[in-house]
């Protein structure tokens, strides 16, 4: 969303916009804008337990969150060491140490945690803290429905005339409205 929030008067409202307008629809989210992929997943995923603890910026039955930029380590401290998505292996040598959360996880000096744990955890630190680029990967769905009219040449539309183009036009939106209708 980089300079897209002002559109909508500043972060938090446009993470409220997109929550709400979700909510709208139906489809209830929890929506959180921070400076790495990685917190942004781990605000949003847990602002739960955020919420209990009312700890700022977060509130109490909010779907959205905003972590001020830099302060993903003390915002999301609290956190449990699960929002890093780590795998199940990793988390569970990180509790047999007795490390369950982002700040203690944080604590532990970055070379001490390279010799002690397998290298996903040092890279999913890196990308929540924003030392190490998370690209995101666009994801691709069904294939959306197509129609096309292919005329023999150039024409202008005082060559083909209004009704004759409101019929193709009506006929080519007919062809994709109705297999999205029937899915």
């Amino acid at each position: 969303v980089t300079g897209t929030a002002g559109v909508f008067g500043g972060e938090a409202a446009l993470v409220r916009t997109a929550a709400w307008t979700l909510a709208s629809r139906g489809l209830h989210a929890r929506v959180a804008i921070a400076d790495t992929v990685g917190a942004a997943w781990a605000a949003a995923h847990h602002t739960a337990a955020l919420d209990r603890r009312h700890a700022p910026p977060f509130h109490r039955s909010r779907r959205f969150a905003v972590v001020p930029p830099g302060e993903q380590a003390a915002a999301l401290a609290a956190l449990p060491a699960e929002s890093l998505r780590l795998e199940a292996g990793v988390l569970a040598a990180l509790r047999e140490v007795g490390i369950d959360s982002v700040g203690g996880i944080l604590k532990v000096s970055r070379k001490s945690l390279a010799s002690r744990f397998p290298p996903a955890l040092a890279v999913r630190i890196a990308q929540f803290m924003g030392t190490r680029a998370e690209p995101l990967a666009p994801t691709f769905g069904e294939e959306l429905p197509q129609a096309g009219h292919a005329f023999d040449a150039p024409v202008s539309l005082g060559e083909v005339g209004e009704d004759a183009l409101a019929a193709i036009l009506e006929r080519l939106v007919g062809r994709g409205v109705v297999p999205l209708a029937a899915r």
